[in-house]
């Protein structure tokens, strides 16, 4: 008779750890911070791996508790000693900031690296950046598509964008046609350089027929967005009257707005066309970046499987024949 009442206490008391948690991570998908941590700091002190990430997470941020980074660590420590993937991904990240304890990259990698056999999204989309920009380690273009080819991209989008990067401008993976399908899945989460970039590629001519059109396209919703480098872009093309006519208000409103973003280049573009403009030329300008600040754009994003005409590869942009300021891609 003891020994069910024991087994009766033992299952009563845990499935009220499962509803405090249950409540907990419910309160803490609402943003309702001090009751999430209410409910989870109990559980994480008697050692539940899941509270115990989450109480160092929201203690690290200052979450429905007071900040205070060096509790936070010990309970993100405590959740990655038991093998939780989200609290090493945590710690990963804060050994290679050193934000609560002294940066140390290779301490940072070997906690990515146990996150990441796990499948950490997290993790992988590190690692795999930080073997690509070679970030305290050597370049490795192979070993960041490993990691980043498993990170889901449809939710980590800038995922996409790094393999795009690293399919349009490494030569040894180089493959434009990935880099315009990552390019893509990455501009479908409103990631404003990808939009850059596809209208990059649509002005030169990589992977797709060279389109001036859709270039203006993706670089107007870049630009409506205030991403400076399509702020300048369109200036360029305006300027130059590069598959469109010269239209010098235009040029002057783009390249105006690009340097109030503190745009050197744009700047000195700006002044360029400015020796020649007459006082109703720059009252046209003032009033097209008017028009230009107020205008509404939808995204002109396009499927990945489109019926656009595809040409021989071009890995490098041709050369305008005529410029106003060399082109600046970011």
């Amino acid at each position: 008779m003891k020994k069910i009442l024991l087994f009766l206490m033992i299952t009563c008391c845990s499935g009220m750890a499962l509803a405090n948690f249950n409540d907990g991570e419910k309160a803490f998908k609402e943003q309702r911070w001090p009751i999430a941590y209410a409910e989870f700091k109990p559980l994480a002190d008697e050692g539940d791996i899941r509270a115990q990430y989450y109480t160092g997470y929201l203690t690290l941020h200052g979450l429905g508790t007071a900040k205070n980074t060096k509790r936070a660590i010990n309970y993100l420590n405590m959740a990655a000693a038991q093998d939780s993937d989200m609290a090493q991904a945590m710690l990963g990240y804060l050994y290679s900031e050193g934000i609560g304890v002294k940066k140390n990259k290779k301490k940072s990698v070997e906690l990515y690296e146990k996150a990441a056999q796990k499948g950490n999204s997290d993790a992988l989309l590190n690692l795999g950046v930080m073997y690509y920009t070679g970030d305290n380690m050597p370049k490795d273009v192979n070993k960041a598509l490993e990691y980043l080819t498993k990170v889901p991209t449809m939710d980590k989008p800038i995922a996409a964008r790094y393999l795009a990067e690293i399919y349009l401008n490494e030569p040894s993976v180089q493959d434009p046609q990935k880099s315009f399908n990552y390019y893509t899945i990455a501009a479908r989460a409103d990631d404003i350089n990808s939009f850059h970039n596809l209208g990059y590629m649509y002005q030169n001519g990589i992977y797709v027929s060279k389109n001036i059109s859709e270039a203006i396209k993706f670089y107007t919703y870049a630009a409506a967005k205030g991403y400076e480098p399509s702020l300048y872009a369109l200036g360029v093309i305006y300027a130059n009257g590069d598959g469109v006519s010269v239209d010098t208000a235009k040029a002057h409103a783009y390249f105006s707005l690009a340097a109030t973003k503190e745009m050197k280049e744009a700047e000195n573009a700006k002044k360029h066309l400015e020796e020649g403009m007459s006082l109703s030329e720059r009252n046209k300008a003032n009033q097209a970046m008017i028009n230009i600040q107020e205008k509404e754009l939808n995204s002109p994003i396009l499927p990945i499987n489109n019926n656009t005409t595809v040409e021989k590869t071009q890995t490098k942009p041709k050369k305008p024949s005529r410029t106003v300021i060399r082109r600046r891609r970011r």
